[in-house]
């Protein structure tokens, strides 16, 4: 039959064991006496322990909805008269050592966060009295680093202000680290104020905190990248070009064997990108790109090359006319020029506007040498560089058969 008196409850007993063992309080004289024998504070009354009939008080710390308030142990503490105790990080905390009478608890550490920082309880012939606190604002936190790559480290970023959706700044220190304290249960988002610097970006400006799951969000890191603008340069097929020299003003690279290009680390602002291979004309010939402290406005800067037309032997050669021929480029109109003389320095025909690979030439005398080129007139009316030059001789005139 169990000799533990019917009228300790189990609980409180537990409680009162586990604080009695903590070092903080193992010699206090209402623990040693607990303490002495573990029989006897296993199954003696309380109440015949100590003859002056000594109790305790007990609660606990709550958040908003009523649920023990977590990680408490290091935030707050709890007074009444002369003793102070701390709190459990399960958010229980003890009073031991109490005889009858009235006494006014306190919480400390609430940063004003407490629905009421001081109660009053009695103790009339209890074994404990029970008394809760509610933790108003729940300082919950979120807490992380930023950072940088240098050289393949990463480096903190000291002085970068955050902005939380409750409107609290902070700043982050010579470690880089920062801290939002004393948070409701809720979702956040913050905002990085600061630019990073020059040739670094953030990913977002805007990030999101969600403390609703009631953990405190520690450890955040958040890394400012290199800036990097990048794109393809293709032929009209597809086909990636080489060798194309990408200028951005303060900095260049070359296409690689695949088309892409990237530059690297540019300062926030805007570039015009230029790209340029002999014989070759781009479309669009420049494009504008905003480099921004939170990312890059234009990345993916594509630019499609064309080369020049190659020009072909004419076909269907008469006296007054013959067919010019060409190998077509996607996508382009064509401008085509006829001339008597291989430097183009005076025209046939004004310059003629073709949309095919071909062009019907008429009017023209027998027995003359005749020249023809021809240029890709692309998007945005930009043109390639001419052709190769076609020679082509009209048959003369048969003279008449005499009689």
């Amino acid at each position: 039959m169990n000799s533990c008196s019917p009228t300790v409850n189990p609980k409180v007993r537990g409680t009162i064991m586990s604080y009695c063992e903590r070092s903080d309080f193992a010699f206090h004289p209402f623990c040693k006496t607990i303490m002495r024998s573990t029989a006897l504070a296993a199954c003696t009354p309380l109440k015949s322990i100590n003859p002056q009939t000594r109790f305790t008080i007990t609660g606990t710390l709550l958040s908003p909805d009523l649920k023990p308030l977590l990680d408490a142990e290091k935030k707050y503490k709890i007074t009444s008269g002369d003793t102070t105790v701390v709190v459990y990080s399960n958010g229980d905390f003890l009073i031991p050592n109490r005889p009858n009478g009235t006494y006014t608890v306190s919480i400390i550490g609430t940063g004003g966060c407490a629905s009421s920082s001081t109660q009053t309880v009695t103790i009339a012939n209890n074994h404990a009295a029970n008394i809760n606190f509610i933790i108003t604002c729940n300082p919950y936190s979120i807490s992380g680093t930023i950072w940088y790559p240098d050289n393949m480290l990463l480096k903190p970023l000291s002085g970068i202000q955050l902005q939380l959706s409750n409107g609290t700044i902070v700043t982050t220190d010579p470690s880089g680290k920062f801290a939002f304290t004393n948070l409701p249960p809720q979702p956040f988002t913050f905002t990085i104020l600061t630019p990073p610097p020059p040739g670094f970006r953030f990913q977002a400006a805007t990030i999101i905190a969600d403390l609703s799951s009631g953990q405190n969000i520690s450890n955040l890191g958040i890394t400012a990248m290199p800036t990097t603008l990048f794109g393809k340069v293709s032929l009209p097929d597809n086909k990636p070009l080489p060798n194309v020299v990408v200028d951005a003003g303060t900095k260049t690279a070359a296409t690689n064997a695949l088309g892409g290009y990237s530059i690297a680390q540019l300062p926030s602002g805007s570039y015009t990108i230029t790209p340029s291979l002999q014989n070759y004309v781009f479309v669009p010939p420049t494009q504008q790109v905003t480099i921004a402290s939170f990312g890059v406005s234009g990345s993916g800067v594509n630019f499609t090359a064309y080369s020049a037309p190659i020009a072909t032997a004419a076909t269907t050669i008469a006296q007054t006319s013959f067919t010019a021929n060409w190998l077509p480029v996607q996508g382009a109109s064509y401008r085509l020029e006829i001339s008597t003389n291989a430097g183009f320095s005076t025209l046939v025909f004004p310059s003629m506007t073709v949309l095919s690979a071909s062009r019907l030439v008429q009017g023209l005398s027998a027995g003359t040498t005749y020249f023809y080129r021809v240029r890709a007139v692309l998007p945005g009316m930009v043109q390639t560089a001419y052709s190769n030059v076609i020679q082509v001789i009209t048959p003369p005139t048969t003279p008449p058969t005499a009689l």
